[in-house]
């Protein structure tokens, strides 16, 4: 059976007195007009307990790229540099020359050639056989040489800095066209204006891979970068070009 609680008559009295009175309502109305929001805006308990959920992961696709330990990315290929040569001849007194940048090349003297067995069926895959489409016979000045690569290594590849090239100049009479031998040739090189290289002796050499060898005068070269450079070609006074000094050539070389 419930038990009632007991009221207090005068307790009563006093709270309906008071919910009756029109002070009651205006405190209830001011209340009211103060704050209509403060029920809204005041979440519930369970809306504080609710767990915030973690972001999605982005989509694999979109992910950021992961940068190398180094943080920097992985270092571009170099391209090979492209040369052009102008113009391609040039008459100094009784000889025209042509100037030619072409690929570095094994300089080998004519003794480490012939000692090579030529036929084929006997090669046993390396030595100077192996390499002849990148290999010049040395007809004379051998000591004088630079840049040269050794026989059982590559020809190396263009570096930013490091661009290895094979000297080819030809010299022929303006008359007739013939090879001029027993010269004393010499290459300077500015890069825009300034002093690159100087003294490059050229020799005379043959290209072993030619198909009709010919007589030129050539050297390896480094160049340290690509630009515009000029080529001052001297050749010294011969038996062959009389005993006066031979004019000077001037090529442009432009290396892309």
């Amino acid at each position: 059976m419930h038990r009632f609680r007991s009221v207090d008559a005068a307790h009563l009295r006093r709270a309906l007195f008071w919910s009756s009175s029109p002070l009651a309502a205006l405190v209830l109305t001011a209340g009211c007009v103060a704050n209509p929001r403060t029920a809204a805006e005041s979440p519930s308990p369970s809306v504080l307990a609710r767990p915030v959920a973690s972001p999605s992961p982005a989509p694999s696709g979109l992910a950021t790229p992961i940068a190398s330990s180094n943080g920097a990315g992985p270092t571009p290929a170099v391209p090979p540099a492209t040369i052009d040569v102008s113009p391609e001849q040039v008459q100094a007194d009784e000889v025209m020359m042509s100037l030619a940048l072409e690929p570095a090349r094994h300089m080998l003297a004519p003794t480490a050639v012939m000692r090579t067995d030529p036929d084929p069926a006997h090669q046993p895959g390396t030595g100077p056989a192996a390499v002849a489409p990148s290999t010049a016979v040395v007809l004379d000045g051998l000591l004088r040489l630079t840049n040269n690569v050794d026989l059982s290594q590559p020809t190396p590849e263009d570096q930013p800095q490091a661009m290895v090239r094979h000297v080819n100049l030809q010299v022929r009479t303006a008359d007739g066209g013939y090879a001029v031998p027993y010269l004393s040739v010499s290459m300077d090189m500015l890069l825009d204006g300034h002093p690159s290289m100087s003294n490059l002796a050229l020799v005379p050499m043959v290209a072993r891979d030619s198909t009709s060898p010919q007589l030129y005068y050539g050297n390896n070269l480094n160049l340290t970068q690509r630009g515009t450079y000029q080529a001052f070609v001297r050749l010294q006074p011969s038996a062959l070009l009389g005993k006066d000094q031979p004019s000077t050539a001037q090529f442009n070389v432009v290396v892309r």
